[in-house]
């Protein structure tokens, strides 16, 4: 799944997201549920398959969405979805598709997929599925001789892993991601942010444990992303051993992550100076986040003395560059105190605005000459509806 720019991101996605999957009926749930289905979301699709627990979509080679099937009922079918990527640079697309099976047994009828990014995003939309009762068991179809064909069944999965979004008990303001502890939301919002879900995760690499697996053919991206999974459950020794896979793997991003943690004192006593030094290091690779701390860094003098001067260059990169701005945006997206002062603040910048008009008398000069009254139209700030906004946001 293409994921554009956040701006334009969910229209995008969701109108072009969909799932082509076929699949057999069950009467319970997991008994005879679908293995391969096709899922449309409006009016394109895209074929995923059952892989153990889970369904994976594909486009184009990639998996672009992971399912869990949670029931499959003749009367209620529901199935959880979360994209593969962060659909906002910070929160993947989580969802709950659900439904009834069509008497024909081969849909699913009145289809409602309610999907949410974060908690500035939310919106429903229809779906639709299809399946085949049997499909071809593969390799064995020759001219003449068409392949076996077996049930297309698969079973629920468990769904743990899925687990939505869900506000802090400690800290109602901030949204805690699944699998995450409520020491997550102590974070600050630069260290919760870089520690987001970038890549979706299966069950089983959610659960790996580290050092016994340590070889597992996981690559850098997927080891960095089981790091965060357990950083962000408070699991810090998991979470600093695959983290270790991932930079003995290459990932530039784990190397940002290893020296957020020696600033903020995962590792022991916080070294300020050698995350500096690291940050630094980085700034060859152009990694946003390397570069962001950085750019923190030289504003507020952690671990090196304050540098006006480097600061303002690094902060022009941030400015000018596309992946710079996608770090600004992430930062607390998943407080709602910051997001609804940042509301507040694009309302009163560009407040709404209507048409008054000014008038001038008729009046005469000292010398005599008399300038006839005038009426303009102007745009004005429209008041009424600038309070009724800014109490709508502290509402919401």
């Amino acid at each position: 799944m293409k994921l554009p720019r956040w701006s334009s991101f969910i229209l995008l996605l969701l109108l072009t997201s969909c799932l082509n999957l076929a699949s057999s009926f069950a009467q319970q749930p997991g008994a005879g549920a679908p293995q391969k289905m096709h899922v449309c979301i409006t009016k394109d699709c895209e074929d995923a398959e059952w892989v153990g627990d889970h369904y994976e979509g594909h486009q184009n080679g990639v998996v672009s969405n992971r399912y869990w099937l949670v029931t499959w009922q003749p009367d209620h079918v529901e199935l959880k979805i979360r994209s593969a990527k962060a659909a906002d640079g910070v929160f993947p697309i989580d969802g709950t598709m659900t439904g009834k099976i069509a008497p024909n047994g081969t849909s699913i009828i009145g289809g409602t997929f309610d999907w949410r990014i974060g908690v500035s995003q939310s919106g429903t939309l229809p779906f639709t599925i299809t399946w085949t009762k049997t499909i071809a068991t593969g390799g064995n179809a020759s001219p003449g001789k068409p392949a076996a064909q077996v049930a297309n069944q698969a079973e629920v999965g468990d769904i743990s892993v899925y687990s939505p979004a869900r506000p802090s008990t400690k800290h109602p303001n901030i949204m805690l991601p699944p699998g995450a502890s409520e020491k997550f939301a102590e974070f600050p919002d630069n260290v919760r942010a870089i520690l987001q879900p970038e890549y979706g995760l299966t069950i089983q690499e959610s659960k790996f444990h580290c050092p016994v697996e340590v070889d597992h053919d996981a690559d850098a991206d997927t080891a960095l992303e089981i790091a965060r999974f357990n950083y962000r459950a408070g699991d810090m020794l998991t979470g600093h051993c695959w983290l270790g896979v991932a930079m003995r793997k290459g990932s530039t991003r784990a190397r940002v992550i290893r020296a957020v943690g020696l600033q903020t004192g995962w590792f022991g006593q916080k070294d300020e100076a050698k995350a500096f030094s690291i940050y630094k290091e980085l700034l060859p690779t152009r990694d946003p986040w390397a570069i962001w701390f950085l750019h923190e860094c030289y504003s507020d003098g952690i671990g090196t003395a304050k540098d006006s001067h480097q600061a303002a260059i690094l902060d022009s990169w941030i400015m000018t560059h596309e992946e710079g701005m996608n770090v600004v945006r992430t930062l607390g997206t998943d407080d709602s105190d910051q997001m609804r002062e940042k509301a507040r603040w694009e309302t009163l910048l560009n407040p709404p605005m209507k048409s008054g008009t000014h008038c001038t008398q008729e009046y005469v000069t000292a010398g005599g000459v008399k300038v006839p009254g005038r009426c303009d139209t102007q745009s004005v700030i429209d008041n009424d509806a600038l309070k009724q906004r800014l109490h709508q946001i502290d509402q919401e």
